[in-house]
Order: C-alpha cells, then sequence, then structure tokens
C-alpha cells in the first residue's frame, strides 16, 4: 500500500507564501488546491486587511 503525503502551507505574508510554494514545487511537489482570504473590515467596523493564503500540495511518485 502507497502512502501519500499532504502538505499545507499557512501564511498572512504573501511573499513568505510564495517563496514557500516555490521550493516545494521546484522539489517535485504538485499543486493540488488552493485556498485564500482577505477582510477589509474588522469587527468594530475599521478598515484592516487581513490575508490568509493556504496550499495543499502531494508528493509526486518517485
Amino acid at each position: 500500500m502507497e502512502i501519500e503525503k499532504y502538505e499545507v502551507i499557512l501564511s498572512n505574508d504573501s511573499l513568505a507564501f510564495q517563496q514557500r510554494v516555490n521550493y516545494y514545487l521546484k522539489n517535485g511537489w504538485q499543486l493540488v488546491g488552493s485556498v485564500s482570504v482577505t477582510a477589509s473590515k474588522n469587527y468594530l467596523g475599521n478598515e484592516k486587511t487581513l490575508y490568509s493564503q493556504a496550499v495543499i500540495k502531494i508528493k509526486k511518485e518517485q
């Protein structure tokens, strides 16, 4: 039985996120899906931008 390995990357830093994803892609990982969330106001109604990204990858078969 072959085991599949998954990795999830979460970040609120866009540049760090891109660097981490590129690292995995260069090392034979395959992009399965991604999600990003942006909010422009906090619960008090003040302007605030929150940015969260997630990527799920699976390692390519050897």
